[in-house]
This record gives structure tokens, sequence and C-alpha cells, in this order.
């Protein structure tokens, strides 16, 4: 069902799990495995005083099981999961309970520090409260324009749009209770109103990098998450400069608000003009990135990849930081 990819993060919740039926895009499923063992589970743990109803607890609370790295990942003699939940006072380390390593055995043992250095060695499954962000899994929307062109360009006067292709992340910025990380790109960019200027942007829109996507780049055993959306629908000639930032964003983690002054440069005439503005922000980090982007040296990039991290895809590689990279590519 985590498969599915109904959410933006590897999870499924018990109301799934429990009542498919209730779910579009699960009617097909009838009863669940889970669901089954579940129940027999706990009617035989049950005493006939029991009055405690968990599986309606775990559905009234819309509540969910949290999968950080698929249980696949991990050497065959260490695939039984450790259950834990979310502390809700701290979104790194909680205790545990697992199935003994010992064979023959059903004894439960407690773990008492589950937290990300536990998880890159042992599966955790994890019980926590719906973070409330809606669906999806990937690229966001945003405000620019489309592609066109064959991205040669006739003169570097021309104007040309700018396509964000990829983007790599090898850093858990989240906790391992906090799930995957969320990124917001955005690019401010100067335009004109008469012999005047003003700042405008364009943003990518939430994109979610799980924390398994995360962990695989790190190791090298993923490359690059597509992205595929326009950074900048037009950047003309006398735009001299533009403002690149990322941002890690922790509004659904109740984060702290932050600003980041911003300057850019058009050319209007014979005047060069430096528009300023303050953007706000919500995150639990300081800006990821921070970067002023000069057209003319964007543009060499984009036609000598050399000049910058090489190639993947066809596209320019920018390190942005030591651990985030894109890919770019321009069109006229």
């Amino acid at each position: 069902m985590i498969d599915m990819k109904m959410y933006r993060d590897d999870y499924i919740k018990f109301k799934d799990l429990f009542q498919p039926e209730n779910n579009s895009q699960l009617k097909s499923f009838g009863t669940t495995k889970f669901a089954k063992r579940f129940r027999e589970t706990v009617s035989q743990g049950l005493k006939s005083s029991d009055s405690f109803d968990l599986e309606q607890f775990l559905i009234d609370n819309d509540l969910m099981l949290y999968v950080p790295y698929p249980v696949e990942d991990y050497p065959t003699d260490k695939q039984v999961p450790t259950i834990t939940y979310h502390p809700l006072d701290n979104d790194s380390v909680n205790i545990g309970y697992r199935l003994s390593m010992e064979k023959s055995t059903n004894q439960i043992e407690t773990v008492p520090r589950v937290n990300e250095d536990y998880s890159k060695d042992y599966p955790v499954y994890i019980i926590a409260p719906d973070p409330g962000d809606g669906g999806g899994t990937g690229g966001g929307t945003n405000t620019g324009g489309g592609n066109t062109g064959s991205g040669t360009g006739t003169s570097d006067n021309d104007p040309f749009s700018v396509k964000l292709a990829h983007m790599r992340v090898t850093k858990q910025y989240d906790p391992l209770f906090r799930g995957g990380s969320e990124f917001l790109v955005t690019l401010y960019y100067a335009d004109r109103s008469g012999n005047s200027a003003y700042i405008d942007s364009t943003y990518s829109g939430i994109l979610n990098f799980k924390r398994s996507e995360i962990r695989k780049m790190r190791k090298g055993k993923m490359d690059y998450k597509y992205i595929g959306i326009t950074l900048h629908p037009s950047w003309k000639v006398e735009q001299i400069e533009n403002y690149l930032t990322v941002i890690e964003d922790d509004t659904h983690e109740n984060g702290s608000e932050g600003t980041i002054n911003v300057k850019v440069k058009i050319k209007i005439g014979p005047v060069e003009l430096t528009p300023g503005l303050t953007s706000k922000y919500i995150s639990k980090d300081y800006p990821i990135v921070k970067m002023k982007l000069d057209r003319t040296a964007f543009l060499k990039d984009e036609r000598d990849h050399s000049r910058q991290n090489g190639s993947y895809a066809g596209n320019v590689v920018r390190n942005l930081n030591t651990d985030v990279s894109i890919t770019t590519h321009v069109y006229f």
C-alpha cells in the first residue's frame, strides 16, 4: 500500500489498513493482511474485562504507520522491524519494541534508544500523527511559464528560460520522527515598470524528499531526483543578476519564522538599479542556500559544463553546497 504513493512520504494511515473500503484507491483490496493479523493478535491477548478498542483508537486519532526505510534495504537477518511511536516532546529519539532476535522465541525486547543511528542498522516502523499536509510525492508547482526552443540560442542577448531539471540531497535535514525533508526553491529577479524596477519571483512549490531517497543518494544508489520545473520564465539581458534561495520548509512542523534580505540587479537604459525586498520563510534550519546568479556567467556555464560540476542527463550540474546539487538547462 505504501508503494502506491498515495501520500507524500512512506506512510499509510491506519484507517486505510483497517477500512480500505472507505478509500477509493483501496476498495479492491478487501480485508488487508495487516488487519487480519492485527485482529487475531489483539483477540488472543484480550481479557474478558478489557474494553479498550485499540483498532478504533488508531482510526479515530488519524494515526499512521510510517516506514522511513524499506525493510528490504536491510540484511535478511536484521529484517525484524522495531516498533516505536512519535514521542511528541522531541523529534529525534524514543524507546521501541521488537521481537527477540533469538530463534524459536516470541519474547518482546525493549530498545532503549530508537533514532537515526539505530535505523541505519535496523528497520523501524513509527506510529505517528497524520502530518496533515495532504497527499502527493514530489515536484510541486511554480509560477513560471513553459519551455520552448532548443537551448542553443542565436545570441547571448536573447531572453531564455531556465529549467530546474533535477535535484540531489545527501543530508537528512529533518530528524527521524519528522519524516523526510521538504524543500522550497525560489528564484528572485528584477523586472521593470517604466523607468522603475521591482522584484518578482518564481518558486518550485514544496519538493518532497523521502528519507529513503536521501539515504540512497548519500550511498550512491540514486543519482538525482527529477524535478522538471521552470525556474525562470524569461531571463532578459537587462536582468544582470538574480538571487536563488533553497529553504528546508517546516511549515507543518511549527518552524520558526525567518527573513532573507534579497537584492537583484537590472539595467534600464544606461542606469543600473538594485531593487531589494525582505522575504519570509518558516523553517527550523537556516536557509540552506542563498546565492547570487550572474546572467553572463550562468549562460557560459550552460554552454561549458566544465565551468561548474560537469553534466547529468545533458544538464549542467551545480553544487549549491556540500549536500545539495541541482541540474539546470536553458531554452531560448
